[in-house]
């Protein structure tokens, strides 16, 4: 375990506010996608969505190297930061954090202010750093986690800025907070689902039963749940998705389900299902908890959506990677 302190950098520069270039769909039947907001940044690539407690939604341009938020009345803020921002987190102080793993060994904490404090994740051994995902540890804390994929670690930033790391097998990518109040990883070249407590301990791993499937993106579901998605198509390619699936693990036990497409991201709704990006495919997915999967068209063509969140008065927004957009899906 080793510790070090951040650095702050000063506030970030603003421009104004757009009125997002929403294009607005008739909703028709519901579900569906309602509305996509371009983006003014050139080569956005947006991702890393995340719902702040007003209801507006922030994310990240990891080319962009932007910071965006999208109010509840639809103006969008296009904030410059010097940086790569991925995946991102809201602690319980309000606080935005985000992992750069374009720039390897950096995680970057961004107050409501603007004030930007970047730290420097350490190696291990011979083997550089990467975060990836990032989750924040449920209030009173302000501690948040992230995997480092590159040394098979998990990583803690606590409230005194101290980085700590703990062993994770695996290669761990995505990582999301357990209704038991525990951390919940996939292993992406280790075919399973860590767990690890707060104290850094991993206390499980549960194997997934389709090898080398590429388990990524994870969230908590209903009835303490945990459910995941297999990308093996992101390694072999659009034309060789038929292997995507949505993982539930329950009871200690790992089920699959085909995805018909190849998921990346996933998150609950309100509704108490399960929504997902379909990244090739450009569709929207929902899996219900007994494993019915529905899919819909994203209207803007090869737009590669990439990030899931829900956001308010039941809708799902997600980034459109390839397309320089913001989706709303409502249902």
């Amino acid at each position: 375990m080793s510790a070090c302190g951040g650095r702050s950098s000063t506030a970030m520069p603003s421009i104004a506010a757009h009125g997002g270039y929403k294009t607005q769909y008739a909703p028709g039947a519901l579900p569906g996608v309602t509305a996509e907001y371009t983006l003014l940044t050139s080569n956005a690539t947006p991702r890393g969505l995340v719902q702040r407690s007003d209801g507006s939604i922030l994310f990240a341009e990891e080319y962009g190297h932007a910071i965006g938020t999208i109010t509840p009345q639809g103006a969008v803020v296009e904030t410059p930061i010097a940086a790569f921002p991925a995946e991102t987190a809201l602690d319980s102080s309000g606080n935005l954090w985000f992992t750069q793993p374009l720039l390897e060994q950096y995680v970057t904490k961004l107050q409501p202010s603007g004030q930007a404090t970047l730290y420097t994740i350490p190696a291990v051994g011979q083997a550089p750093p990467f975060p990836t995902g990032i989750a924040a540890q449920p209030a009173p804390s302000t501690s948040v986690w992230f995997t480092n994929p590159g040394t098979d670690t998990i990583g803690s930033i606590d409230a005194g800025g101290n980085i700590s790391t703990f062993a994770a097998p695996g290669t761990p990518t995505g990582i999301a907070v357990g209704s038991d109040n525990a951390l919940y990883f996939t292993e992406t070249n280790g075919d399973a689902i860590g767990r690890m407590d707060f104290s850094g301990n991993l206390t499980n791993q549960y194997a997934v039963p389709t090898k080398n499937n590429l388990p990524g993106g994870i969230t908590a579901g209903p009835g303490g749940s945990v459910w995941f998605t297999e990308n093996g198509c992101l390694v072999k390619g659009p034309t060789d998705c038929v292997y995507g699936k949505i993982g539930l693990l329950a009871s200690s036990a790992v089920t699959e389900f085909d995805a018909q497409s190849d998921p990346v991201s996933i998150a609950l709704g309100d509704d108490g299902n399960l929504w997902f990006t379909a990244c090739f495919a450009n569709k929207i997915g929902r899996i219900t908890p007994a494993g019915t999967v529905t899919l819909y068209p994203v209207p803007t063509p090869n737009s590669q959506p990439f990030d899931i969140t829900k956001g308010p008065n039941r809708t799902m927004w997600f980034s459109e990677r390839a397309a320089g957009k913001i989706g709303v899906l409502s249902y």
